[in-house]
């Protein structure tokens, strides 16, 4: 079961990756207080270009889609080092990146499978606020940031993936998933659902809700 997990797990975000649908009830549900919030390209606030984590098409920071733990853990600049393995998600395991004692990302991997420096990379995640895409969007841009750069997204979630939230956005750069999560604890998703079936969609999100994720998996 664990063997099958990293592939349930790429197969869902090629999925979202898809381009979300034409709807005419397309646009987001914002709240009240949202109204008077102005939207920028990084909510967060600038980022200086020689502390980011590049996310890009084919990997995070140095680690890349096909190369080996081996070759990231040789690649690796000063003052970062790969961490040892620990479990992540479930059936899920992963390679922290970590620069003194903060993680800038992780290379996941089938939990019980066997691993060495010569495994290549298959999947990589990144929660950390200083990565972005090249568009500047990342972990803690919020969702009206996204679109802006990316066009309007679709939520959805899958009670067989523990109902975590994902955001399909129809000029999202290849090979990129992005998680989303509500700004506060107020609410459990950052979409508002009118079903609670197996795999459910919206077209309606708070515009304040964030990134919490991106990941970047195979083609």
């Amino acid at each position: 079961m664990a063997r099958n997990a990293l592939l349930f797990l790429i197969a869902a975000l090629a999925a979202c990756r898809a381009a979300p649908p034409s709807d005419a009830t397309a646009g987001t549900e914002a709240r009240a207080d949202d109204a008077a919030r102005p939207v920028g390209r990084d909510s967060l606030g600038p980022v200086p270009s020689d502390a980011l984590v590049a996310i890009r098409a084919d990997g995070i920071g140095v680690a890349r889609i096909g190369m080996t733990i081996g070759a990231l853990r040789s690649a690796v600049p000063p003052g970062t080092a790969l961490g040892a393995l620990s479990p992540y998600l479930v059936d899920i395991d992963g390679f922290p990146v970590v620069e003194g004692g903060d993680t800038l990302y992780r290379v996941l991997i089938v939990a019980g499978e066997p691993r060495s420096d010569d495994t290549a990379i298959r999947l990589l995640a990144t929660s950390h606020p200083r990565a972005r895409t090249v568009d500047g969007i990342g972990p803690g841009s919020s969702l009206a940031d996204a679109a802006v750069v990316w066009g309007e997204p679709v939520l959805t979630y899958s009670t067989d993936d523990e109902s975590r939230e994902w955001a399909a956005f129809p000029r999202l750069p290849a090979h990129l998933s992005v998680r989303v999560a509500p700004e506060s604890g107020t609410s459990f998703f950052a979409g508002t659902y009118e079903t609670q079936a197996g795999v459910n969609r919206t077209t309606r999100y708070d515009p304040a809700a964030r990134i919490m994720m991106v990941l970047v998996g195979e083609p």
